[in-house]
């Protein structure tokens, strides 16, 4: 199996090609690359190119694709989801969306063993916001995901007494003072933290599967855009 996986949901952005021998987990030849930031779009088909001359094949020899999903920058997810799916479309190829809370939640209990089986990933929304994911008994699909007030959060994770993940700076000041016994820094999640889930769902396991490319939709938890007001008639 050969899988292509793409990462544009954040800041950076990244690829890898993988190729994976029958039924393994761990692929026995990666290539990747990580884009620098307000540089993905522009370097994404460029890095694509390059990996796949790197490992000596063609676009064709892609077996299934992988992308992070969301939640993150609404036009890097847009940009990654958009390459995914012409692609997928051109070569008929199944494709697997995975949340970036969940690749969270997977490196989180890679880093603490034992421990409630219950953890919260948290990511910077902007705005005094963020995104929670709650994942249970170590399964690497979200249970839920929101959008949270500060205060919202805190008495979430208090009154559920479970460890908290994050990985980016701000989001680990703001909660450094109200969550110290819950608050555990991880690694940021990279691209190649997305193959381990497509060699998962190749598998059909953990409740992992791919899925056409027209059924992939982003996972903004929120709106891009605010709703509109109804339209209030006019007086008569």
């Amino acid at each position: 199996m050969i899988c292509l996986a793409l990462d544009t949901a954040g800041t950076e952005g990244g690829v890898a090609l993988a190729q994976f021998e029958e039924g393994a987990l761990h692929p026995s030849r990666v290539f990747s690359r990580t884009l620098p930031p307000r540089e993905v779009s522009r370097q994404l088909m460029p890095a694509i190119a390059e990996l796949l001359a790197q490992m000596r094949c063609t676009a064709a020899a892609i077996d299934c694709f992988a992308a992070v999903s969301g939640p993150g920058s609404f036009t890097g997810i847009r940009v990654g989801l958009a390459a995914v799916k012409g692609m997928a479309d051109a070569r008929c190829c199944p494709v697997l969306g995975v949340s970036r809370l969940a690749l969270m939640a997977a490196a989180g209990r890679a880093a603490i063993t034992g421990g409630d089986s219950r953890a919260y990933c948290v990511l910077d929304a902007g705005r005094g916001a963020f995104y929670v994911g709650e994942f249970l008994d170590g399964n690497l699909l979200a249970k839920s995901e929101s959008v949270a007030s500060r205060a919202a959060l805190e008495q979430k994770i208090h009154a559920a007494s479970a460890p908290v993940f994050a990985c980016e700076p701000a989001v680990l000041d703001a909660l450094a003072n109200c969550l110290p016994h819950a608050l555990i820094a991880i690694p940021t999640p990279c691209v190649t933290d997305l193959l381990r889930f497509a060699a998962l769902a190749w598998r059909r396991e953990r409740g992992l599967q791919f899925e056409s490319s027209t059924a992939l939709t982003a996972n903004y938890v929120r709106q891009a855009y605010p709703a509109k007001p109804a339209a209030v008639p006019a007086p008569r």
